[in-house]
């Protein structure tokens, strides 16, 4: 992984969630099942990427989690 985009991933993962349920949860603590359905479904783009790509992230690295 480049420095940038361990940069880039390392800052969506720290952004905070506005929105149901997790509002306040930063990006790392949400469900990988929460995050999936978001990324396909959310109506707002940037979040949606955002979601996509903290899924990815978890993907690539074994990192799923579920609800706690």
């Amino acid at each position: 992984m480049k420095n940038g985009e361990a940069d880039f991933i390392n800052a969506t993962l720290n952004l905070v969630w506005n929105f149901g349920k997790y509002k306040g949860w930063k990006m790392d603590e949400l469900p990988s099942s929460y995050l999936k359905w978001a990324s396909e479904n959310f109506s707002n783009d940037t979040w949606a990427a955002a979601c996509d790509v903290v899924w990815n992230y978890r993907e690539q690295t074994g990192t799923h989690r579920e609800d706690r």
